[in-house]
């Protein structure tokens, strides 16, 4: 009677040592969904990398036993456990404007700096912020090429009186 392994590695797979091409436990082992690599030994298919298949693995050697064969399981330390921990959440970048003026910072009629110069916000948007100076230009302006956003003398007259 011939002595048979069954080892698991993750690394490896499972793999069976011990068997030769002309025992009777090469019949068992061609049914049960082994197959036979280089060296003379079986490797159980789709098992390296992963858990042991401990189902496939007692069938197997319960099927030996029977044909009379002394079969020993030998199971190695399982796979290590993914990495359950994330990284943190993306955070506000470091702000990529200088003077940090964000679309709360500015509303309909506040004036806004511009190279030096303050001109009248006619429309704030999500991203941008529309323009007009005195001489009746219209400019569309992101928030990091505004320097500045103040209240006009008028406008925060009304609202401190109103």
């Amino acid at each position: 009677m011939s002595e048979l392994t069954i080892t698991h590695t993750p690394a490896a797979g499972t793999r069976l040592t011990g068997a030769t091409i002309d025992d009777a436990s090469c019949e068992v082992l061609l049914r049960a969904g082994w197959r036979l690599v280089t060296g003379g030994t079986w490797h159980l298919p789709a098992s390296r990398g992963r858990t042991p298949r401990r189902p496939a693995i007692e069938a197997t050697a319960e099927r030996l036993r029977r044909a009379g064969v002394n079969v020993t399981i030998e199971i190695g330390a399982p796979r290590p456990a993914r990495a359950t921990t994330r990284a943190p959440a993306h955070r506000d970048p470091a702000p990529t404007r200088a003077s940090g003026i964000t679309q709360a910072d500015v509303r309909h009629g506040d004036e806004v700096q511009h190279s030096g110069q303050w001109l009248r916000a006619i429309r704030v948007n999500k991203h941008t912020v529309t323009t007009q100076a005195d001489d009746g230009r219209v400019r569309k302006l992101a928030y990091s090429e505004i320097s500045a956003a103040r209240q006009p003398e008028t406008t925060a007259a009304r609202r401190a009186a109103g």
